[in-house]
Formats: structure tokens, C-alpha cells, sequence
């Protein structure tokens, strides 16, 4: 240290300033750091709120809470169904109770599957019940000849034939959608329970009625078959298929890897095939109770022989379908 006249040639700096912006920036950091640790545990905390309410609701008794009432619900409103679009609902919510099982199988245990589906079909029963008692019962026939189909409470009888088949009505299984599956040679009729969407899959040599209105209709690697529907408010799909015969009414038709088969259809916008080979097209030609079925879209005149092949983009004619001559048309119901 030097000194000039007894004091300090350069003073010492101001130590005591400095610790003071030392701490101020220690206690600064110290905030800002305690500031993000409680904004992190709060959010940790509410994390966890969120993920109990989740595990709260996946249990037995949560889904009971909900299930039972809806239960009691569609049970009391069967009974007091009058008319056929209470009907129509009903069909439609036994999907989403059916569903509600489907979901929370996973939680749980097998008795509360078991109970819940007996519980589910109580309430198709009643549904069914309700639909027997407002919607008379349909009667088929076609435009041209003097067959009738009728269907009674019990399954109708076959049509006749030197070994008259099997009439079966087909009811929805649990491990798959609801539908018919691996009939042969059977005339089936699809039963009330099954739900507005329906799949006739691998059937070989059988005559189907579908004596309702549906959502959407598939038909899946079948053979020599017969399928006689009613309006479709959503799409029919055809898949894989062969040497079939098929009358509907939806709102679009689909055909996909199918050969030599007939088409009788009314739609809002003509049929789509892919990867098809002689196919036929014709109007509709069917009625039920002596008149056609009511869709509940435009139909569009003359969409039936509006067929768009997205294989197909020659000018020149389509080799992979055509159009049926009436003289072709099928004026009875075969045996199956």
C-alpha cells in the first residue's frame, strides 16, 4: 500500500456495496429457483389430481353407476314404445349400451362381463318385443311373379322344395359384429336384435331376407347366394364374392374383388366396383307388403347403371359389367 501525505495512494473499493449486490443477486437466483420448484410441484399435484379422477373412473363400481340407469332406461322405454321411430331408437342405443361393455371389459372382472351382457339382452328382448307389437310384419315378393314371402312370429317357413331348408333367424355374437357367418345351404332372416348395422359373412348357398331398414349392410366372402334387402341409409358393401344375387336399396353400393353377380339397386349415386369381373346391374326389383321400401335419401333416377370402375379408365366399353336385360330378371325365390 502506498501513501501520499499519510493517506492511501488508491483507496480500497467500497467492500461493503459489494457484498451488498452479491446477496441481492444470491437472494434474487434463490427466489426465481424456489419460484419454479413450487410452480413444478404444483403441477406435479395437479398431475396426479387428474390421473386419480381417471383411475376413479375405470372401476366396477363407477361403471355399474352408469350402466344400471341406462338399463332401466331403454327397459322402460320399450315398454312404452308406439310407433316405429321409438322402435328405430331403440335399436340404435342398444348399440351403446353393448358398447359400454365393450370398453370397460378391460376393468372388469369376467361375473361383471357376464352380468352386463345378460343385462344388454334382456333389453334387445324387450326391444324386439316392442318392435313385434308396433311394425306389422313384412311380406316379400317381386315386381314380376307370383312368389310371396311371409314372415310370421316364428321363424317362416321355407319355400318349397323337394328337402325344404332350414329357416334360421340370426342373432348377434359378442366376439364379432353382429350378423350371420358360416351358414350353408340355409334361408336365414336376420333377426330383429341385430343392430342397424349388419355382415353377412362366409355364406355358401343361402337365400337372405333383411325385412328392415339398416345403417349399413355388408356381404363378405359369400358364394352363391341370394340376398334380398330393404333400404340402407348408409353404405352396402360387397367383398370378395361370387356367383350372387343381390337386391337392396342404399344410399351407395361398393363392390370390391366380386364376380359374376347380379345387382337389383336404387341409390343415391351409382355403384362403385374395383377389381370386379361380370358384374350386372338392374333397377330394384322387390317389394314388401305389395310396395317398395321407403329410403330415407334421394334416390337418383337411373343411378343404378352409373357405374364408376376406378380400374377402368379406357375410353372404350368396360368389359368388367353390364346391364341386365328385364328378360334376365329373376321372378322367383330359389330354394336354398
Amino acid at each position: 500500500q502506498e501513501f501520499e501525505n499519510g493517506k492511501p495512494a488508491h483507496p480500497a473499493p467500497n467492500m461493503s456495496a459489494q457484498l451488498d449486490q452479491t446477496e441481492e443477486q444470491q437472494f434474487k437466483s434463490f427466489a426465481e429457483k424456489s419460484a419454479a420448484r413450487s410452480a413444478a410441484l404444483k403441477q406435479k399435484w395437479e398431475n396426479a389430481r387428474k390421473e386419480k379422477v381417471v383411475v376413479e373412473e375405470e372401476t366396477p363400481e363407477h361403471f355399474w353407476d352408469a350402466f344400471l340407469p341406462d338399463v332401466a332406461r331403454l327397459s322402460d322405454a320399450a315398454a312404452d314404445a308406439r310407433d316405429e321411430a321409438a322402435v328405430l331408437k331403440l335399436e340404435i342405443d342398444i348399440q351403446g349400451l353393448r358398447e359400454q361393455i365393450a370398453k370397460s371389459a378391460s376393468y372388469l372382472k369376467p361375473y361383471d362381463v357376464k352380468r352386463a351382457t345378460a343385462d344388454a339382452q334382456r333389453v334387445a328382448d324387450a326391444i324386439a318385443e316392442a318392435k313385434n307389437r308396433v311394425a306389422p310384419k313384412q311380406k316379400f315378393g317381386f315386381k314380376k311373379g307370383s312368389f310371396t314371402f311371409s314372415k310370421p312370429a316364428a321363424a317362416p317357413p321355407a319355400p318349397k322344395a323337394p328337402k325344404g331348408p332350414e329357416v334360421k333367424a340370426t342373432a348377434p355374437t359378442e366376439a364379432a359384429a353382429p350378423g350371420v357367418r358360416g351358414e350353408r345351404g340355409a334361408v336365414l332372416v336376420l333377426a330383429d336384435d341385430v343392430g342397424p348395422q349388419a355382415t353377412l359373412e362366409d355364406l355358401e348357398d343361402c337365400v337372405v331376407f333383411v325385412p328392415r331398414s339398416l345403417q349399413t349392410l355388408r356381404l363378405v366372402k359369400s358364394a352363391r347366394c341370394h340376398v334380398f334387402a330393404q333400404a340402407v341409409a348408409g353404405p352396402m358393401y360387397v367383398i370378395h364374392c361370387a356367383d350372387c344375387h343381390v337386391r337392396v336399396m342404399p344410399r351407395q353400393l361398393r363392390i370390391h374383388d366380386t364376380t359374376n353377380t347380379t345387382f337389383h339397386v336404387e341409390s343415391a349415386s351409382g355403384p362403385i366396383i374395383e377389381a370386379c369381373s361380370d358384374v350386372r346391374f338392374a333397377p330394384y326389383a322387390a317389394t314388401w307388403n305389395g310396395a317398395a321400401p321407403e329410403a330415407n335419401f334421394k334416390i337418383k333416377k337411373d343411378a343404378w347403371k352409373d357405374v364408376k370402375d376406378f380400374k377402368w379408365l379406357k375410353r372404350e366399353k368396360n368389359p368388367n359389367w353390364d346391364v341386365l336385360e328385364a328378360s334376365a330378371f329373376l321372378a322367383e325365390v330359389p330354394a336354398a
